[in-house]
């Protein structure tokens, strides 16, 4: 019977090999992650495209609120004039003495 800190040992000296594994063997690690990738993609694919029964998408009337409009166009307005009144304002020219 193997003991317990046979197996630790084991799985311990396993996980480090991992990556040189991985690498001597490219392009079947290659191979396995474009399956792995397709077939989540498919996956995702199916639950939220596929599987969707409702896909006629619905043509909204888009109407003009008269009233926001109105405001906003003051406020525009009220804008406008604070920014000519800017420009036309004489400021003191603090370099002549």
């Amino acid at each position: 019977m193997i003991s317990k800190k046979n197996k630790i040992k084991k799985i311990k000296d396993f996980f480090p090999k991992i990556p040189g594994i991985l690498v001597e063997h490219f392009f079947t690690t290659l191979f396995l992650l474009l399956i792995l990738d397709l077939a989540l993609t498919g996956v995702l694919f199916y639950k939220y495209y596929l599987q969707k029964k409702d896909l006629e998408f619905q043509i909204q009337t888009l109407g003009l609120n008269e009233e926001l409009f109105n405001d906003v166009l003051e406020e525009w307005q009220r804008r406008e004039e604070v920014f000519k009144a800017v420009d036309s304002k004489q400021y003191l020219d603090l370099f002549r003495f």
